[in-house]
């Protein structure tokens, strides 16, 4: 597997997905009249990505379809402006089918929208929304193959593409599956190889060869999960994203000074209190912010998105090291200890992100906890900012209502499923 990873990325929700109506050429994503839901899927796709490979990535590639033009201006705007605004628009990346909704816009048409002002159409001939040709959907799969053999061979390591559901089910699987791609989806891939013919990629979190548990059988048939070697530095599990694994020889050379983990594998009946406690006898209380998500329902932890922001990289690194990989031995479990980076980096974005949610309505012990980082409180528990956007918290009651509080998919994906667009 090479070096190089591709951020595919399934442009945000557009207006004929809700509508269901295919037959217009100019429905797009608006994000000045669209819904309050269908204008949060950038917004929550900047999110979840400012902080990760918005800050990493190389190049940014888009369908010149208005749709995906709008979503990575909401979806990836730190990486754009780190990029100097510059952004490769490749026709060969449209939609697949010969709808109205999927032929695209006249060059001089979007040229002249202010809204894609800055943007450089030269790539767009004249037949570009033709559907003729190697637009003609009877030739997607030799479109896609020559798609994914131009980003081969690129000289940038990591490439973010924003596209359309099809085109990206026959970019990334070889033919027209029903792989489902949820609005603003990203999903990570590499090149399988240097040199076959059709630049086949495979998902990353897949195609690893360092997994946190490695199944193995001993001389006599039996299996047991067992931690990975040491001299990996690597701790991950087949769901973590390529830019959210913890690398501690990265860690240690200072090439990677993110503080903030997600904390994996938490036994169920485990409560922040005693998460905590298995913190401090490891490395004492040198973190800033802890969260431990309850299902309020059965009143036990969600073991897999639990937030700890340590104070500096060093006490990242000292948990790391003293912990990762070992078992919980607690709460008659057997898992071992599992990290990530998280999507949210920092104990200011992380009191952003809960302040103004309904979960700061819940009781205490179920609440997100601070703590003072030096004088005389220092290691004691500090007050939660309160709540500054009404609005905000109105917006997070309404969802655990119509989806419950934090669910393990992100709402936009659960929403969408509701309305059941075409994607």
């Amino acid at each position: 597997m090479t070096d190089k990873v591709i951020y595919f990325t399934r442009h945000a929700q557009a207006e004929h997905n809700v509508a269901e109506n295919y037959d217009r050429k100019s429905w797009c994503f608006r994000l000045d009249d669209a819904s309050e839901l269908t204008a949060s899927y950038s917004a929550a796709l900047n999110e979840d990505t400012k902080n990760t490979f918005q800050q990493t990535a190389e190049l940014l590639v888009s369908s010149p379809l208005r749709r995906p033009m709008q979503t990575l201006l909401g979806g990836y705007p730190e990486l754009k402006k780190r990029l100097n605004d510059q952004v490769i628009l490749l026709p060969e990346l449209q939609e697949v089918n010969s709808t109205p909704c999927d032929r695209g816009s006249e060059r001089e048409d979007l040229e002249a929208d202010p809204e894609f002002d800055g943007f450089d159409f030269s790539s767009l001939s004249s037949e570009w929304t033709s559907k003729k040709g190697i637009y003609d959907p009877e030739n997607v799969i030799e479109r896609a193959k020559w798609v994914r053999n131009w980003l081969r061979a690129r000289p940038e390591k990591e490439i973010v593409v924003v596209a359309h559901g099809d085109i990206l089910r026959v970019l990334t699987d070889g033919n027209r599956s029903d792989t489902p791609w949820a609005n603003a989806e990203v999903k990570t891939y590499a090149f399988l190889s240097s040199s076959d013919e059709d630049a086949v990629v495979v998902p990353v979190q897949n195609a690893r060869s360092t997994p946190s548990l490695t199944y193995a059988k001993n001389k006599a048939g039996a299996g047991s999960f067992r931690a990975p070697e040491p001299d990996w530095g690597i701790y991950r599990d087949d769901s973590i994203p390529v830019h959210n694994i913890l690398n501690l020889e990265r860690i240690e050379k200072g090439l990677d000074v993110r503080t903030t983990l997600m904390i994996k594998n938490v036994p169920t009946r485990m409560t922040d209190v005693a998460l905590m406690a298995f913190i401090d006898a490891a490395v004492g209380r040198c973190y800033d912010f802890l969260y431990l998500r309850i299902d309020f329902g059965s009143q036990f932890n969600c073991a897999a998105e639990n937030f700890v922001n340590f104070t500096s990289r060093a006490a990242l690194l000292a948990f790391a090291a003293a912990r990762l990989g070992t078992r919980w031995n607690s709460y008659h479990s057997d898992k071992l200890v599992v990290a990530s980076y998280g999507n949210i980096q920092g104990k200011e974005n992380l009191i952003e992100k809960f302040k103004n949610s309904a979960v700061m309505l819940e009781c205490e012990d179920f609440r997100p906890k601070l703590f003072y980082t030096d004088g005389p409180n220092a290691g004691k528990q500090q007050p939660f900012p309160k709540s500054d956007d009404p609005h905000r918290i109105a917006r997070s009651q309404a969802n655990v209502r119509n989806v419950g509080l934090y669910p393990s998919s992100r709402i936009i994906f659960h929403v969408a499923t509701a309305i059941s667009p075409r994607i």
